[in-house]
């Protein structure tokens, strides 16, 4: 009787899961939602940075006016409009986000590649704060493990 370890079973399924010894790899729909959900998040702090951006132009320009800052938010200015409009697609893009997060946590991997989007995702909105010391170091470790084995 043989017996595989845990590690010999995970590598051999991964292995076959990547193609080896058939023409396609087993692809895992998780890694084009996992890749699809990143680039929006990205794109939200694009408009975050924007935001930030508008609302120093603007308290430039209330401070050359001798204008307070408490209400330049709500004023007629450009940047003011700007921000507003900003402020409701970053509000739908962040509920939207959520949303399919939320879709993708109930999901299952069916790939090595699969596993790995989910915990580049989880890492992806847990972001580098309030980890405990080590633990956001070491899971990005062996996720560039990960990757640098599977080619992700």
């Amino acid at each position: 009787m043989v017996v595989l370890s845990r590690r010999a079973l995970v590598s051999g399924a991964a292995a076959a899961s990547l193609g080896a010894g058939i023409a396609e790899p087993v692809t895992d729909p998780i890694s084009a939602h996992a890749a699809e959900w990143i680039s929006e998040h990205n794109a939200r702090g694009a408009m975050i940075a924007r935001w930030q951006d508008l609302e120093t132009i603007l308290f430039d320009k209330c401070k050359a006016a001798n204008l307070r800052c408490s209400g330049a938010s709500r004023s007629r200015f450009p940047e003011a409009q700007a921000m507003r409009s900003l402020d409701r697609q970053i509000k739908r893009t962040g509920n939207r986000l959520d949303r399919k997060a939320g879709l993708i946590s109930t999901k299952g991997a069916i790939t090595p590649l699969g596993a790995l989007a989910q915990i580049q995702l989880g890492l992806v909105i847990q972001g580098p704060y309030d980890w405990d010391d080590h633990a956001y170091a070491l899971i990005n470790r062996g996720v560039d493990y990960l990757r640098e084995q599977y080619g992700a």
